[in-house]
């Protein structure tokens, strides 16, 4: 069986006051924004709490605010909760849901999210196994990654074709943009 390691994504870039000062009033501006609803600072605030930016890390508190900001439908943050219910980080390990926020932020177009639903079909890991679906997903997302265009060739070098032109066809219907 062909294993691909996950991805990771950095996320939006964060800019900090200096001193312990600077990031207290970092910290309050993100919580005051998060609690107001806005997404984005929800995701920021989540990625402090992950890091322990502010003090020790806090892998649930950091969990929950990237989920308020998933079900908001920012797929940066839908990928980051998938990502912790695969390694079971500041929540159970669950590897169906990491496959279903994966696909939520696969389908706004993450390549993360993609490549990595792409793994999870291959690998059946919390779906059924589908090297189909997981060759057109992989497809897509090697549009923008490097270690996709790695997997993609291998899996076409491996695949019959009759699952490679099943998963040629998938990956058009995929690419095609959602009807409003």
């Amino acid at each position: 069986m062909l294993l691909a390691g996950m991805m990771c994504v950095a996320g939006p870039a964060m800019a900090e006051m200096a001193g312990p000062q600077g990031y207290s009033a970092t910290m309050r501006w993100y919580q005051s924004a998060a609690d107001a609803g806005d997404a984005q600072a929800q995701f920021l605030l989540a990625q402090r709490y992950e890091r322990g930016v502010d003090g020790d890390a806090d892998l649930a508190r950091a969990a929950e605010w990237y989920r308020r900001a998933a079900e908001q439908g920012l797929p940066e943050a839908q990928f980051k909760l998938g990502t912790f219910y695969a390694r079971g980080a500041g929540v159970g390990a669950d590897p169906a849901l990491a496959v279903e926020w994966y696909g939520k932020a696969a389908a706004l177009g993450l390549a993360a999210a993609q490549y990595n639903l792409g793994v999870a079909l291959l690998n059946g890991e919390g779906v059924a196994r589908d090297p189909e679906r997981a060759l057109a997903w992989v497809s897509i997302a090697a549009d923008e990654l490097a270690v996709a265009v790695e997997l993609r060739d291998s899996l076409l070098q491996t695949l019959p074709a009759e699952q490679v032109a099943a998963a040629r066809q998938r990956e058009i219907e995929l690419r095609k943009p959602a009807k409003p």
